[in-house]
């Protein structure tokens, strides 16, 4: 589906057929000279001839169009590398270009199988779990070469000038794109509607949910009279959602609490198969195993959370982190 959201902007959703997320929202700002595309799709094939229409249907040739990574998830820079060119521009924020360089090398996965390893992750999964992640495989594609969008930077385009904001959480380097003047909001994977964007505890982060709390903020602080985020549909409540889901995250700060009240020490992988889940609470049963590692580790993330705030405790037991009040 294309649609013009807002002068000079279409929204281009790609479908993800078999994915829960349903679908990934491109937006191309149409500029005189060159115009801008934030965000892609995975690299499939399906996915690039889709996009690849859409860009025919609006009169905007891939020679005359720049690139923006609002974070570094495949869903959403995955194509970028098949439509960039020579006077292509690319941009994302500096921690993501970091972590793609690091997620082109073996000792990245093999650091994080470690790190799995050690919350308790069931160690026959894993290597199924790796060799099946989308960045895994795209590690061997050509790298874009990301210029760091720093933030404050201004980018200008269509009439539109785009402030780049750092709103670490989701992912390190994930940014938001925001026009002061005209209060418009591109959320990336920051702020769903519909949906909780993950925050799992990132190897290199100190504390993700933390960042991603502060990066609330900063948006909270904003006039938002239009956001338009990386899934799902535009919003006109953007200060409304960032209160919903800060309140969804101190819920499973609490959850997380009370599951180990009532157990002496437990790793983040067995708290979360005692967590609920989806609608009915029970989802943990029929989670296939990428969902349960999205889940675990964003288990890990209110336990370091709760960890560095002092209201749990952590120790290594045989290679395994159990965590107690």
């Amino acid at each position: 589906m294309i649609e013009e959201v807002s002068p000079g902007i279409l929204r281009i959703e790609t479908p993800l057929p078999g994915n829960p997320l349903k679908a990934v929202n491109s937006y191309l700002v149409r500029g005189e000279k060159r115009s801008l595309l934030i965000d892609s799709c995975f690299d499939f094939e399906d996915s690039r001839a889709f996009l690849a229409a859409a860009l025919v249907e609006a009169g905007v040739a891939p020679d005359k169009v720049d690139f923006f990574g609002t974070h570094s998830h495949p869903d959403h820079i995955g194509l970028f590398h098949r439509f960039y060119g020579e006077g292509s521009g690319a941009y994302m924020g500096r921690a993501d270009i970091e972590l793609c360089n690091r997620q082109k090398t073996e000792s990245y996965w093999v650091r994080l199988r470690d790190y799995i390893l050690s919350h308790g992750f069931p160690a026959g999964d894993i290597d199924i779990l790796i060799a099946g992640n989308q960045t895994y495989k795209d590690r061997v594609s050509p790298a874009v070469p990301f210029i760091p969008a720093e933030d404050g930077t201004v980018i200008a385009v269509g009439g539109y000038r785009l402030e780049c904001l750092w709103t670490p959480g989701h992912t390190p380097g994930q940014t938001c794109l925001y026009d002061r003047e005209k209060k418009l909001l591109f959320s990336g994977d920051h702020i769903l509607e519909g949906i909780s964007p993950s925050v799992v505890q990132w190897v290199d982060m100190e504390d993700s949910l933390g960042s991603y709390f502060r990066s609330l903020e900063k948006i909270e602080a904003l006039e938002v009279s239009l956001m338009l985020p990386g899934h799902r549909e535009p919003s006109l409540r953007c200060r409304q959602r960032i209160l919903e889901l800060r309140e969804y995250h101190k819920s499973r700060l609490d959850e997380t609490m009370e599951i180990l009240g009532a157990n002496r020490e437990e790793s983040a992988y067995a708290i979360a198969s005692r967590m609920k889940w989806g609608r009915s609470g029970d989802a943990w049963t029929r989670y296939p195993g990428l969902q349960r590692w999205f889940a675990a580790g964003a288990v890990v993330a209110y336990l370091e959370n709760l960890r560095l705030n002092g209201a749990v405790k952590r120790r290594n037991v045989d290679g395994i982190f159990l965590y107690s009040i």
